[in-house]
């Protein structure tokens, strides 16, 4: 079943410094990796947007796409720009980069509401920023960071006291490659053969 009242906001990314070009249309597996990002946002919810840090056309997906209200700010700038511009209460943030991830995750870190605080999810590597689930009332004080030119995701973490979800431990379908992600051109390949391997 899908969720109501959530809108699911992929992080496109900006510069991809890492990775020397913009991933979205980078092919993995064949497919390129925003298509894995839309299947799983679109199996959660009907309500999906992608943000994106450059002009890219997206427009033959059938999603709307903002492109970051503040700039070259990081992460942090994608979801404010989901935050300011879509009109749900609740922000579903995924990742365009981890081809692998699941709907579990998201319905897991849902399990674990309280209140407005952030839902962080954290794997085996630690936690994962971008796989969270955060809400409008949040949104002073993301802003509030980047006029201040603090642009890592771990202060409003901190400040509003967000919970973090163990998934290895709350999901009975954990897979460890979910938070596989795509940094450098030589990943793709190496992802590959440990999936497949694996």
């Amino acid at each position: 079943m899908k969720l109501s009242s959530i809108t699911v906001a992929i992080i496109a990314g900006g510069k991809s410094r890492r990775f020397g070009e913009a991933k979205s249309w980078v092919l993995f597996k064949g497919k390129p990796l925003i298509e894995y990002a839309l299947d799983l946002s679109r199996s959660l919810s009907d309500d999906v947007c992608i943000i994106n840090g450059k002009t890219l056309d997206y427009s033959h997906l059938g999603v709307r796409t903002f492109e970051d209200e503040i700039r070259d700010c990081g992460p942090i700038g994608g979801l404010y720009t989901a935050l300011l511009k879509t009109n749900a209460e609740k922000i579903l943030v995924l990742p365009v980069d981890m081809p692998y991830l699941n709907e579990h995750v998201y319905r897991a870190l849902l399990k674990h509401e309280e209140g407005s605080r952030p839902l962080i999810a954290c794997s085996e590597k630690g936690m994962e920023p971008l796989v969270s689930v955060w809400h409008k009332e949040n949104l002073a004080l993301i802003k509030r960071y980047i006029d201040s030119e603090r642009y890592s995701l771990r202060g409003p973490i901190k400040e509003l006291d967000a919970v973090f979800v163990n998934l290895p431990g709350n999901t009975g379908n954990l897979s460890h490659n979910w938070f596989i992600n795509i940094n450098y051109k030589e990943d793709l390949e190496k992802i590959k053969q440990l999936v497949d391997s694996g």
